[in-house]
């Protein structure tokens, strides 16, 4: 019986190491299915759900989509998407490294980060925490088995699952400010991962700069629009500060636009709806002015209903 049970033990072992390995050599070979255009200024957006375009009710309503139509007037451009949702900073840098050769751009946007508190996922934030003993090991411990391909699949196979028993009856709750706040006292951040985190965001917007230099392209990174789980933007947006970065303000323009009760958040109540992403296309097209070798129309933007503070 035990014989038995350590045959099939090891046949599990063999059979998950060899759907590991699987999983890898064919990420080796995938590619996002980028469609590059010859001859026209190219504009690469980097970032995670937000620059993807989540909450948006169709991809053509994401950010970079808007900015493609603000410019392609007056312009020979280009305006390519690379975000994804969830994705870390470090995940991000992956992403673009890998692809910044296949699109040569010669202006880059930067907007990630607010997801690495809890996203481990080839992040390299694991070098930079100090923990000794019982702790560091149960810290690797997480970030290899959140790092197994095969573990990551199967978070996707779930997440597509819970997405169809979804009832449109039952509306998505809502992911507000007060709900972010009351989070971060049930679940403090600890001294040692803001250390971590505010070294692991100068390491990797370090990163960004040098791969943006190497291609001669200008790069700028964008505030994002509000806070995250755990308030990472706050460390984010010091980052850019202390590095002294190219930087795209909306942090306070879109607050102020949620105090006088715009309609500017999907459904989650986080993320920008059609209309908020339009308004952020237009407030990049208003700071790359006079920048970048483009022909970029401005915007006066209006707070609504009740305000009448112009960006």
């Amino acid at each position: 019986m035990m014989k038995n049970l350590w045959s099939v033990f090891i046949g599990l072992i063999i059979f998950f190491i060899l759907v590991e390995v699987s999983f890898r050599i064919y990420g080796l070979f995938l590619k996002p299915d980028l469609k590059i255009s010859k001859d026209v200024f190219k504009i690469v957006c980097i970032g995670d759900s937000s620059t993807y375009g989540l909450g948006a009710s169709k991809p053509s309503y994401a950010y970079p989509a808007q900015l493609q139509k603000l410019l392609e007037t007056n312009n020979k451009v280009q305006v390519i998407n690379l975000g994804l949702p969830g994705i870390n900073s470090s995940q991000g840098l992956e992403l673009f490294s890998k692809n910044i050769s296949r699109i040569f751009p010669q202006v880059i946007i930067v907007c990630i980060g607010i997801n690495d508190p809890w996203n481990l996922e080839q992040s390299n934030i694991i070098r930079f925490y100090e923990s000794k003993g019982l702790m560091k090991f149960n810290l690797y411990l997480k970030y290899y088995i959140s790092n197994l391909k095969f573990i990551r699949f199967l978070k996707l196979i779930l997440i597509s699952s819970e997405d169809k028993k979804s009832n449109k009856d039952f509306p998505i709750p809502s992911f507000s400010r007060d709900t972010i706040f009351k989070n971060n006292k049930l679940m403090p951040v600890q001294a040692e991962q803001n250390n971590a985190l505010r070294k692991n965001y100068a390491y990797n917007f370090k990163e960004y700069v040098k791969l943006a230099e190497k291609y001669d392209s200008k790069i700028y990174f964008l505030e994002y629009h509000a806070p995250g789980w755990q308030n990472p933007q706050t460390i984010i947006h010091e980052i850019y500060n202390e590095l002294n970065l190219n930087v795209i303000k909306i942090y306070d323009f879109f607050e102020r636009m949620d105090n006088s009760n715009n309609d500017i958040r999907s459904a989650d109540g986080w993320h920008l709806n059609d209309k908020g992403y339009e308004i952020l296309a237009k407030i990049i097209c208003n700071n790359l002015k006079d920048k970048i070798a483009l022909n970029c129309p401005f915007f006066i933007l209006k707070m609504e209903p009740d305000t009448k503070n112009e960006q």
